[in-house]
C-alpha cells in the first residue's frame, strides 16, 4: 500500500484515487488518523467530510489565512475606490460559494462544529480581526447584505460590540425571489439577454434557471439564491437579484448621504450580489465612500491579497 500526499492508493489490484470520498473497507486497516490529516480544510479549520463537522485549528493556512497578522485582506477589483475587506482569506474554493464553514455556522446540509468550543473559537479570531479593522476604519453607518441571514446577524454584532459608534441599518436591501429575477433577466434589455442573445442559447439559459428556481422554491422559500447555479456564465448573466426597499429608502438619504459606508455580507463567491448591491446604493443615495466586509472573500475574484491597513479613514 502506497501513500503519497494526493493520497494515491493501490490495494488488492484496485487503483483509488482521490479518497476523500470514499470509505475504504475490506483492506485490513482502518485509516481514521490519516483520513483525518488528509481531511483538513483550507480555512484553518479541520472538517470530517463523513461525520460533517468542523473542527477549528490555527496550525495550518494552507488554503485560508485566518490569521491576526494578515488579516482582514483587501482587494480594490470593484473600482470607483470600492475596498472590499475579507476577515479570512480563503486560498482554494472546493465547495465554491458554500464552504463547509459557512455550512456550518449556517446550520445546513447537516454540516456542524463538533463542539461548542470550536464556534466559540472561529467567532474569537473573527472578532480579533475585525476589532483590528475598526481600529483604523471609523465604522459609521453599516448596511447588512440579506442574502447571509444568521450568520451576516451574527458578524454584524460582532462589528457593533467593538464599535459602539456603528448604526446598524438591516431593512433597505430586499432580496429577490427567483421569479422575479427571471421576470428581470427576461426583460428585453437586460444583460442576461445580451449575454445569450441568440434565442437557443437563451432558451436553454432559462431553462437551467427555471429548474434552479425550483429548488429555491422548495429549499429557499422562493428566495433568490446562486448556490443552486453551476455555470460561471450563468452565474455572471444574472445581474440583479437584490434591490432597496421601496417603502424604507427615503428614510435612510440623511443618513447614507455624505457618509462612509460599510456594507456587510458573509461571503463573496464572485461577486455578483455584493456588485448589485453597490450599483443599487449609488443609483439612489451618493455616500462619500463604500467599503465591504466579508467573512470569506471569493475565490472567484482576482484581486485578494494581504496588505497593511491604511493609517487614515478610507
Amino acid at each position: 500500500m502506497f501513500f503519497s500526499r494526493k493520497l494515491h492508493i493501490f490495494a488488492n489490484g484496485i487503483f483509488i484515487k482521490n479518497i476523500r470520498t470514499i470509505k475504504i473497507k475490506h483492506m485490513g486497516i482502518i485509516l481514521d488518523a490519516y483520513l483525518r490529516e488528509m481531511q483538513r480544510m483550507e480555512e484553518g479549520i479541520d472538517y470530517d467530510e463523513f461525520e460533517k463537522t468542523v473542527s477549528y485549528n490555527p496550525s495550518h493556512e494552507e488554503g485560508a489565512d485566518t490569521s491576526l497578522e494578515n488579516n482582514p485582506s483587501f482587494t480594490d477589483e470593484f473600482g470607483d475606490g470600492v475596498r472590499v475587506y475579507s476577515i479570512f482569506k480563503r486560498k482554494h474554493d472546493n465547495y465554491r460559494d458554500a464552504n463547509p464553514l459557512i455550512y456550518a455556522l449556517k446550520g445546513e446540509n447537516d454540516w456542524h462544529f463538533k463542539t461548542n468550543k470550536d464556534r466559540y473559537a472561529v467567532f474569537s479570531q473573527a472578532e480579533k480581526i475585525i476589532r483590528k479593522f475598526s481600529n483604523v476604519y471609523k465604522v459609521g453607518v453599516t448596511i447588512m447584505c440579506p442574502s447571509g441571514g444568521t450568520v451576516n446577524k451574527a458578524f454584524a454584532n460582532l462589528l457593533l460590540n467593538v464599535n459602539k459608534n456603528a448604526t446598524l441599518i438591516t431593512d433597505l436591501l430586499r432580496k429577490l425571489t427567483a421569479e422575479e429575477v427571471i421576470d428581470s433577466c427576461s426583460e428585453r434589455d437586460s444583460y442576461f439577454r445580451r449575454v445569450y442573445n441568440e434565442r437557443n442559447k437563451f432558451n436553454i439559459a432559462m431553462a437551467t434557471l427555471r429548474n434552479a428556481a425550483r429548488k429555491m422554491k422548495a429549499e429557499r422559500d422562493g428566495y433568490f439564491t446562486f448556490h443552486f447555479i453551476y455555470d460561471d456564465t450563468l452565474r455572471d448573466a444574472i445581474t440583479h437579484t437584490v434591490e432597496l426597499d421601496e417603502n424604507v429608502k427615503a428614510k435612510y438619504v440623511a443618513q447614507i448621504n455624505d457618509k462612509d459606508i460599510l456594507i456587510i455580507d458573509d461571503t463573496i463567491s464572485h461577486g455578483n450580489t455584493i456588485r448589485n448591491v453597490i450599483n443599487e446604493i449609488k443609483l439612489f443615495y451618493t455616500p462619500k465612500s463604500i467599503t465591504v466586509l466579508t467573512l470569506l472573500s471569493g475565490f472567484g475574484l482576482r484581486g485578494f491579497h494581504h496588505a497593511p491597513l491604511p493609517k487614515t479613514r478610507p
